[in-house]
Formats: C-alpha cells, sequence, structure tokens
C-alpha cells in the first residue's frame, strides 16, 4: 500500500512537472507571438510616417515650383512694364527733340 502511495505521488509530481513544462511551452509562444505583433505594429507605422513624410516631401516641391512660377510671373510683368516706360520715356524725348528742332527752325 505504501508503494502504491509511492508510485501514485510519484506519477502526480511526474503530471504537475508535464502541466508546468507545457505552461511554460504555453507562456513562451504566447511572449513571442506578442513580440510578433509588436514588430509588425512598429513595422507598420514606421511605413505609414514614411509615406507621411514622402507625401509632405511632394506637397514641399509643389509648393516650391508655385512660388518659383509666381515670382518668375512677377518679374516677367515688371520687366514688361519697364520695357513699356522705358519705350514711352523715349517716344516723350524723341517727340521734345523734335519740338526743341523745330522751335528751332
Amino acid at each position: 500500500d505504501v508503494r502504491s502511495e509511492a508510485t501514485k505521488a510519484v506519477s502526480r509530481v511526474q503530471l504537475v512537472r508535464e502541466l508546468g513544462e507545457e505552461r511554460i511551452k504555453n507562456v513562451e509562444s504566447r511572449l513571442e507571438f506578442a513580440q510578433d505583433i509588436a514588430l509588425r505594429k512598429v513595422h507598420d507605422e514606421a511605413l505609414a510616417r514614411r509615406a507621411q513624410l514622402n507625401d509632405v516631401e511632394k506637397q514641399a516641391l509643389v509648393l516650391a515650383e508655385a512660388v518659383e512660377d509666381r515670382g518668375r510671373t512677377r518679374t516677367e510683368r515688371v520687366m514688361g512694364e519697364v520695357v513699356s516706360t522705358k519705350a514711352e520715356v523715349a517716344k516723350e524725348v524723341e517727340d521734345r527733340r523734335q519740338a526743341d528742332q523745330e522751335s528751332l527752325n
């Protein structure tokens, strides 16, 4: 009877050990799974941030081009006004020269 009780106790110890090992494996598996999920989330977030950065860079290029175009347009307009004013002044000078020439004659 003592031998039977000892055998039962040894069996229970083995069972408890096996259950403990199984639980440890289960916890390790859960930890690996959680780490994988966390790494995927970090990776996905990094990709999203990279996409946002790319969008911001594209917007900056578009704005820079718009500013450059606007500056070029203003410069062309001012240069046109300068040329026009220069032509008007040249005409006035020529008209006065002719008027002076006529008054001398």
